[in-house]
């Protein structure tokens, strides 16, 4: 398998993820359409990822995935807090309210998050960590490929009557575990067929990407409220379109620069989100562009610049301290 490339793709389809989640938070006309499969792709991505790094011990596997999402969950969750409050006084003049609920609401993710929080976005790294961690076992338990596919097989069908089981946003946002894992699958099957998919054109793509641009608007849905198995062929048909055209694709420092700022921006954009709406009024007022195809653009633009640069910060200080501390103990 071709390490770099690997990097190189997924690197472009985390930037496309990210921005196609910042224009779907920012009211872009085409919403539903990136609700087909934007999700998707990010468990994808980490599916694709997880191939050929799951022999490790379980606790060893559990610690990792604490640090990369329980870790940044906590800590977006208090960030987010505090630039609510500063948002929140600056253009109301009001505190927001803090009690036992927002405490449930990090804990215990779901409606919670959604109604006693300004960040909801962050029920993505809560999730993640349970949806690796089951996606682990999984692979643990199914010895061999047929295990495997069985395993998908049974989880993909599953999915349906399993989210009818939910109203609105569970606990842990537990109605998407049986189609995170299905995707968190399909990442992983590419990454074993890569070398495969590799040699398909990368016009190909394009063609795998119609099907679900097309019929869209006749199966409105996302991960968490799927619907129909049509969602499952045509976000798995976009998905893998994406990754067939972006393949071979070099690397650039603009994209891996938004690739590993992913995180910032997914857990900081939310509580962001009132200011890009004050300045899409104010521009709005100021020149009569109404058409969010203009505006949610120009949101999007400034909610990735704050947060990449709040990312930039925290990282360069982070390096600043890391440096000086190594420097005083090979003093000491």
């Amino acid at each position: 398998m071709n390490t770099t490339k690997r990097i190189c793709s997924l690197d472009y389809l985390k930037a496309i993820g990210i921005i196609l989640m910042l224009l779907g938070h920012t009211s872009f006309p085409l919403t539903f359409y990136i609700y087909t499969f934007h999700m998707g792709l990010f468990f994808f991505i980490s599916g694709f990822l997880c191939y050929n790094k799951l022999d490790v011990p379980f606790t060893t596997y559990l610690k990792k995935r604490a640090k990369s999402c329980l870790i940044p969950y906590v800590a977006f969750w208090a960030i987010g807090l505090v630039i609510s409050e500063i948002v929140s006084l600056i253009m109301n003049g009001t505190n927001i309210t803090f009690d036992f609920n927002t405490i449930k609401a990090l804990l215990l993710g779901g409606h919670y998050l959604s109604d006693y929080t300004d960040n909801f976005a962050i029920w993505y790294l809560q999730t993640n960590f349970i949806v690796a961690i089951v996606f682990y076992l999984i692979i643990k338990l199914c010895k061999g490929r047929i295990a495997k596919i069985i395993a998908f097989a049974v989880i993909l069908i599953g999915t349906v009557p399993f989210q009818s089981l939910f109203e609105n946003r569970p606990i842990f946002h537990i109605n998407v575990l049986p189609s995170a894992i299905t995707f968190m699958f399909l990442g992983y099957f590419i990454a074993y067929i890569k070398d495969y998919v590799d040699k398909i054109p990368f016009f190909v793509g394009f063609l795998f990407i119609i099907p679900g641009m097309i019929t869209w608007p006749d199966h409105v849905a996302n991960i968490a409220t799927i619907g129909s198995y049509w969602y499952y062929l045509f976000a798995f048909l976009t998905i893998v379109g994406l990754y067939i055209i972006f393949k071979n694709t070099p690397g650039n420092r603009f994209i891996t620069f938004m690739s590993t700022s992913t995180l910032y921006i997914l857990g900081l954009h939310f509580p962001l989100l009132p200011v890009s709406n004050a300045i899409a009024d104010y521009i709005s007022e100021l020149t009569g562009i109404t058409d969010n195809y203009i505006l949610s653009p120009i949101q999007t633009i400034f909610l990735a610049t704050v947060c990449c640069l709040m990312g930039l910060i925290y990282t360069t200080i982070k390096k600043a301290i890391k440096a000086k501390l190594q420097a005083s103990s090979q003093m000491n």
